[in-house]
């Protein structure tokens, strides 16, 4: 009691107890004044909340010491011979060790530790919600990374941020790599020495943390496994199973780069004097037949910053960070360039592998607009585009795929074909990427949504959406659509002429203005005369930016017309054939026997198209106002077609679906009579 009276004030010397009561009904300890402390008989006397008052003995339980007497009675009882404590503590050790010596114990040796401060300097505070968490440390890095971080200087204040983590990585895996070297003691000095108990591991590390974060920034990698493939090329003998410290650093690297850098990355352009550098060491590195050595790289980067005048050469490098990286600092550009590889570096700024801007053009295929033919074109014509750094990735089929892939929610499957997409334009060295589907004028709005949100993650460096699609004159639009739905069973000609005008082109469009913005879509006209000839291709080469440059001439495809009698026979499948064959049917039963019978060419009645006229109004005048294009229905005479009744086309429709019922082979060999 003497040594804890002595450093409490007056008033409160009066009323102190080192033990604080346990309430004997209800177990609580109980914050009171002592209304007496009686040492001979060990009881202690208080008034509860009540008013009554109790007398307890000190022993059995019925009390709790105060917490500054708990330490030096717990070190007396335990036998404690090191305590550890932050430096909050130490005004108070001579209290600590007075007590553990009247108790009869000896005193522990003592190590203070420092306070952890954030990124500004100030105290960590639970409040403030300014501190780094073990947990979310070891969400970027591994465990033996934060014990070297705990080791270094305890006496000191250090500061506990996100940034430290790349660098206690680096520094716990130079320690490792120093061990062997070391004599004895320097080894038991060394802090993995004491990390891993006087057994510490071989570093596998061939790649150090901070140049993995380098180069998830480049490469915009989704996971190790992206990362894997140049490390293959810098490091042949390496490999996920005999460097799994390599393989968990990689991992780490790509989830601290989502989650720390790219957030804040602030990507520039050069300037005249940068990119004249920059193109000066884009061609030594084109004809660059050295080994990828890391010394003789950085050497030659060295002097293209010299011989262009670069004072301090501080300089040349931050602007090859700030271009490249989107960051005032970086890793020794020479290993860079050796681990990302000399070919892709030789791409050169203007292009996705000096981390320009993406760009990302969505050809939204709407319905009888020539799609199939556009498509066609651009998958002949990659190598063409990937020249002018556009890349068509992957399939036109691939494309529907991924649209698919997102409207039943396989979200993971979509964010793969993003990545393959996106892997495919960082190989060419890309900075565009040009997709093309007619399902995509279809989606549901909350699909497009999050078609949109899995692009955006994805293409971490992608900075514009462009949205390309054309529309038609009315009349030839809605004649095609009725024609398309004949021949695949899916409307009746009577259900059609009611209601001519299912598909409004604005109301498609407008999904995507309010999804991607209006500026971002760019809404064109398509004239009859370009499905026919093909040119509508040299269109969407202009759209893209490639005005000039001459496509792979065109071989149109079209969909067989379809004449009024053959019109009125598909109308007679319709009713016969179930809806759930209907598809069938269409493959092989409709462009084969329907494409024989010759007659007049299809038009919608005149009463049709007046309600064409009337019903598509709404949406010209729209598009006139927001996109600028005037677009004004072209009537088609009516003709004068063959007499050839319902009774007819039902009699000819079971002909048809009697021969569809052939084996293939016998159906190939018929008659078209």
């Amino acid at each position: 009691m003497n040594i804890m009276l002595a450093s409490l004030r007056e008033e409160r010397q009066q009323t102190y107890s080192c033990f604080l009561p346990i309430h004997p009904e209800t177990g609580r300890v109980m914050y009171v004044p002592m209304k007496e402390v009686n040492a001979k008989e060990g009881t202690i006397t208080f008034d509860d909340e009540t008013g009554r008052e109790w007398t307890l003995p000190v022993t059995g339980g019925h009390v709790k010491l105060q917490w500054k007497p708990d330490f030096g009675a717990r070190w007396a009882a335990l036998d404690v011979d090191f305590e550890m404590y932050g430096k909050d503590h130490s005004t108070n050790t001579p209290i600590y060790d007075g007590i553990c010596e009247v108790l009869g114990g000896r005193k522990p040796n003592h190590m203070t530790y420092e306070l952890f401060l954030d990124d500004q300097g100030q105290k960590i505070s639970k409040s403030k919600g300014n501190g780094l968490t073990i947990d979310e440390w070891l969400t970027y890095a591994a465990t033996e990374s934060l014990s070297y971080f705990m080791y270094q200087k305890p006496k000191t204040a250090k500061r506990m941020h996100f940034d430290v983590i790349p660098r206690a990585v680096d520094e716990y895996h130079q320690q490792l790599r120093a061990y062997p070297t070391q004599d004895v003691a320097g080894q038991v000095n060394n802090p993995v020495w004491h990390i891993h108990g006087g057994k510490p591991p071989e570093s596998k590390m061939v790649v150090s943390f901070g140049m993995l974060l380098n180069l998830a920034s480049v490469s915009g990698a989704k996971d190790a496994g992206a990362l894997w493939k140049f490390l293959k090329r810098y490091a042949p003998e390496a490999s996920p199973e005999t460097h799994p410290d390599l393989d968990a650093a990689a991992g780490y690297a790509v989830r601290y780069f989502a989650d720390k850098i790219a957030p804040t990355r602030v990507f520039r352009l050069p300037d005249d004097r940068e990119r004249a550098a920059m193109e000066d060491l884009v061609g030594r590195l084109k004809v660059w037949d050295g080994a990828t050595d890391d010394e003789a790289l950085q050497s030659m980067v060295f002097a293209v910053g010299k011989e262009h005048g670069f004072e301090p050469l501080r300089d040349w490098f931050k602007a090859l960070y700030e271009v490249l990286l989107g960051a005032s600092d970086g890793p020794r550009f020479g290993g860079f360039i050796a681990l990302y590889g000399v070919n892709w570096s030789s791409k050169g700024p203007g292009t996705g592998a000096w981390g320009a801007e993406m760009r990302l053009t969505l050809h939204v295929g709407l319905p009888k607009t020539a799609t199939t033919t556009i498509q066609h074109v651009l998958e002949v014509s990659k190598p063409l585009l990937a020249r002018e750094g556009i890349v068509y990735p992957g399939s036109t089929a691939g494309h529907l795929g991924l649209v698919r892939q997102v409207q039943s929610g396989r979200e993971e499957d979509a964010a793969r074909s993003i990545d393959a997409m996106a892997e495919e334009a960082r190989e060419a060295g890309a900075e565009h990427l040009l997709l093309s589907c007619e399902h995509m004028s279809l989606m549901p709005e909350r699909a497009l949504v999050r078609l949109k949100e899995l692009f955006a993650a994805g293409l971490p460096d992608l900075r514009e959406v462009r949205v390309l699609a054309y529309v038609r004159e009315p009349i030839g639009f809605a004649t095609s659509l009725c024609q398309q739905r004949l021949k695949a069973g899916t409307t009746r000609l009577a259900a059609f002429h009611a209601d001519p005008w299912p598909l409004r082109p604005m109301a498609l469009i407008m999904k995507h203005v309010r999804t991607f913005g209006r500026e971002a879509v760019q809404l064109r006209y398509l004239h009859q005369d370009h499905i026919v000839g093909g040119t509508v291709v040299d269109d969407v080469f202009a759209a893209i930016g490639l005005q000039g440059l001459r496509p792979p001439d065109p071989v149109p495809i079209l969909n067989a017309s379809l004449s009024h009698q053959g019109a009125m026979i598909a109308d007679a499948l319709a009713a016969l054939v179930p809806r759930d064959r209907r598809s069938t049917m269409q493959r092989r039963v409709i462009k084969r026997q329907l494409e024989a019978i010759r007659g007049e060419r299809f038009v919608l009645p005149d009463t049709v198209q007046t309600a064409i006229i009337a019903a598509s109004r709404r949406d010209l005048e729209a598009i006139r106002t927001q996109f600028g294009l005037e677009i004004t229905p072209v009537r088609v005479g009516q003709i004068t077609v063959q007499d050839f009744d319902d009774a007819m086309a039902e009699a000819m429709a079971r002909v048809i679906l009697e021969r569809a019922a052939m084996q293939p082979g016998d159906q190939a060999n018929g008659h078209d009579d």
